[in-house]
Formats: C-alpha cells, sequence, structure tokens
C-alpha cells in the first residue's frame, strides 16, 4: 500500500498586443496568465498471490487506487501595469472535484502456444468510476469497464532475434479530459475541451521485430513492423482567435490506424575501410477531418511520411577523419474537401552534410561541418541554403587550459525555412538565425 500527495502550483504568462483585439478588450491589455493550482491525494494497494505450477510461476490477484483531485485553474488579462480591472476568460475556471476510483483483478504467467519459447501473459480487467463535483455541484458518475491485456514472445534462430508483443487497453479518460464544462490551458495560447467522455479509449497495438548480428564482423540490422489501432478516436474542431486556439475533442467510436516499418543496416566495408549506416522507414495513419459545430460532418483522410538516412564514415590512419550523410524525407497527405474536391499535398525534404576533423597533433586539430538544406521541394516554400562552421581546437602539453575558436554561419544565412504539414493545420516556418559571428572559449580543468 502507498500514498502520495502533491501540491502543484503553477503560473505560465505571455504578452501580446493582439490580445485586446482578439478577446474585444481595450489595447491596455496586453498580459494573458494562466495560473494552476492542484491538490492530489491518491492512495493504492494490491494484494498478490505467486505460486508455481508445473515449472512455470502464476502471478495472480487485486489492485485497487484512490484518487482525490482538487483543481483550481483560472487564466485572465490585465494591463501590463495590472492597475486596471482583471478580465477572466469566459468557460475557461476549472474549480472542480474529482474522486477516482478503480478496483482490478490481475493474472500473470508463461503459456507455451506453438513455438518453443514461451508466451508472456499478462491479464487485468476491473472497473473505475469517477465522481466529478463542479462549480454549480452537479455531479457527474462516469463508469467505465477496463480491460489491459499484454501477449509478449521471445525467440531466437541462429543469428536472428525476434520479439512479437500484442496488448489490448480499454481505459477511462484521464481526469482533466472528463470534465465537459470547461476549456483547461494545455498551453500558454492553446485551449482544449472534450465532450462524450463517457467512452472509454480503446486501443489495439502490435507490433513484431527482428534483429540479425553477424558472427565476425559489425554487420547488423534490424526491422520494426508495428500496428497501432484506436478503436475510438479523437475528433478535433479547432476554432481560432488570432493565434489562440480553442480546440473540442470529441470521443468518438471511428477507429484510425497507424501502420509503421522500419529498418536499419549497419555495413562495415573492407575495401573502403568504412563504415556504412543506412536507415528507411514509412508510416501510413488513416483519420477523419470534421466539419460544423452542433451538426458535424466527418471524411475518411490519410498522411503517410517516409524517410531515407544513409551515412559513410572513416578515417585515414586516425588522423584525418570524415563522414558524410545524406536524409531524405517526405510526407504526403490528403485534404478532403467536404464538398467533394480531394487534393493530395506533398512535400519533400533533402538534407546533405558533411563533417570533417584533421587531427594536427597531440594538441590540435581542426574540425568542419557543412550542411546543405532543400526544403519543401514540390511547394510554393521550396527553400536552399548552406550552413558552414569552423572550429579549432588547442590543449596545451601538461596543462589544464583548452581553448577553442568556433567560427558558425560563415555562409551568413538570415533565416531557416520549413514546413509543418498535419490533417490539421499546415503552417510555413521562418526561424531567424544569429548571423555569420565567432566566439573563443577558453576551459580549465582541476
Amino acid at each position: 500500500m502507498s500514498y502520495n500527495y502533491q501540491s502543484i502550483l503553477q503560473n505560465a504568462g505571455s504578452i501580446s498586443s493582439d490580445f485586446s483585439s482578439i478577446f474585444v478588450l481595450p489595447a491596455a491589455y496586453t498580459h494573458l496568465s494562466n495560473l494552476v493550482n492542484n491538490n492530489v491525494h491518491l492512495l493504492k494497494g494490491d494484494f498478490r498471490i505467486s505460486k508455481k505450477a508445473k515449472g512455470v510461476i502464476v502471478q495472480q490477484g487485486i489492485s485497487w487506487s484512490s484518487l482525490y483531485l482538487k483543481t483550481h485553474t483560472s487564466n485572465f488579462l490585465q494591463d501590463k501595469n495590472a492597475t486596471q480591472l482583471i478580465y477572466y476568460i469566459s468557460n475557461s475556471i476549472n474549480a472542480n472535484n474529482y474522486h477516482i476510483t478503480s478496483l482490478e483483478a490481475f493474472y500473470k504467467r508463461d503459456i507455451r502456444l506453438l513455438m518453443k519459447t514461451p508466451f508472456s501473459v499478462d491479464a487485468a480487467v476491473g472497473v473505475k468510476t469517477a465522481f466529478i463535483n463542479n462549480t454549480t455541484q452537479v455531479t457527474r458518475h462516469i463508469v467505465t469497464p477496463t480491460v489491459n491485456i499484454a501477449i509478449e514472445n521471445k525467440h531466437r534462430y541462429s543469428n536472428f532475434d525476434g520479439m512479437l508483443t500484442l496488448s489490448y487497453k480499454q481505459n477511462q479518460l484521464s481526469s482533466f479530459n472528463l470534465n465537459e464544462e470547461i476549456f483547461y490551458p494545455k498551453q500558454t495560447n492553446t485551449y482544449v475541451k472534450a465532450t462524450n467522455t463517457n467512452i472509454p479509449r480503446r486501443i489495439l497495438d502490435a507490433s513484431y521485430s527482428w534483429t540479425w548480428s553477424g558472427k565476425k564482423n559489425l554487420t547488423s540490422s534490424f526491422l520494426v513492423l508495428s500496428y497501432l489501432g484506436n478503436l475510438t478516436s479523437t475528433l478535433s474542431l479547432p476554432n481560432y482567435r488570432g493565434f489562440v486556439l480553442f480546440n473540442r475533442d470529441s470521443i468518438v467510436q471511428l477507429p484510425t490506424n497507424v501502420y509503421t516499418c522500419s529498418y536499419h543496416y549497419t555495413i562495415p566495408s573492407v575495401v573502403l575501410n568504412a563504415l556504412i549506416n543506412i536507415d528507411a522507414g514509412y508510416t501510413y495513419k488513416t483519420a477523419f477531418l470534421a466539419q460544423g459545430i452542433d451538426i458535424i460532418k466527418t471524411q475518411p483522410t490519410s498522411y503517410r511520411f517516409y524517410w531515407i538516412n544513409a551515412s559513410i564514415k572513416r578515417n585515414w590512419k586516425k588522423k584525418y577523419y570524415i563522414k558524410l550523410e545524406n536524409a531524405i524525407s517526405g510526407f504526403n497527405f490528403k485534404i478532403t474537401n467536404l464538398l467533394g474536391d480531394t487534393r493530395p499535398t506533398n512535400t519533400f525534404n533533402l538534407l546533405v552534410k558533411i563533417s570533417q576533423r584533421l587531427v594536427i597533433s597531440k594538441a590540435m586539430h581542426l574540425a568542419s561541418n557543412i550542411s546543405f538544406y532543400n526544403n519543401n521541394i514540390f511547394s510554393n516554400n521550396q527553400a536552399a541554403f548552406t550552413y558552414i562552421d569552423l572550429e579549432w581546437n588547442y590543449s596545451w602539453k601538461e596543462s589544464p587550459f583548452h581553448l577553442i575558436v568556433r567560427a558558425e554561419n560563415l555562409s551568413n544565412q538570415t533565416r531557416y525555412f520549413n514546413s509543418n504539414n498535419s490533417l490539421v493545420m499546415q503552417s510555413f516556418y521562418s526561424i531567424p538565425l544569429i548571423p555569420r559571428n565567432i566566439f573563443t572559449t577558453l576551459r580549465v580543468t582541476f
């Protein structure tokens, strides 16, 4: 049995002259504050029995927990000097009491089935009950059956190692998501509200990993295949007021799936006296786009992400080191127009990087990094640029002093350009960079 108590106090703020127009206030209201004052009491325990039956260890028992959460969050605007009346953002004050109890029975053992090595089975079933007292003294009561089943098998054939994992989880939403009355702050300028919170979260997960390593060299590879199925999904309905986001997350009985494949291969080349690494991956995701407030229309859509990274590194008599890297990544997703027009969207990024190090003596060496970026290919925001850094290191013999002289951004790039594309939002970033600069560091070791 264990008991835990936490008192969580947080204060976050942001400043913008746009807040007054976003919330229709006088121009002086430029400071937004998010105050959080939460008290958490958690009491939990379990009773378990372990026994050995026919050479197999079996664990079984019950576990229970009682969580009491008292929350008080407020979000308000005020002027710089705090001389005017405070304006509280409506529908964002969370002053509630949550009492959540759970009771589960669990069972764990190894089972031999089909394969030489046993399957590890870990299962738990139970019920979770939540009582929520809100600011109007209205009590919500949510009862959720819980199921957690995990199956795992590890096996080996010659130089190959494999692992299969399967799991199914059905659980109640987290405590804050159970309150359907208010928008609670997730970030400084982001507020989230959940609906249909009586629907449990149900997730099906499956993966298989395969690894191989050479007996006489450093050659190795691994492959991972995975599937994640959200049988109850979250349908997001964002509403922007300027740059402040009020997002309504609705739990719906619409399944979404994520399929992932990733591969790694390490090749020591005797001919080149070099080490080669290759990484590749592919992700396919299904989702739903929604439109509306009272009457919501949904349309299925999909998202693809892929990448290939390759690198080769070698050295000449441990005097000159070089590493060449090449990275290619891309996005492809469909934004389905609810009127019937479907437009595929593509984004493609390329990175070529050369890292070098020259050892002049035990006390001195030079290093350089040259990176070429070509981002957002096939879009109107394509941007190509080169970034160059140089470094000189010197250590005095039998001395604790170490001198570093570093020159950064020798190509004097002023901005880094990139796109952030997803099913919910598409944006283009232009990030300012520090101009061409040189700095010196003297390090003392003692």
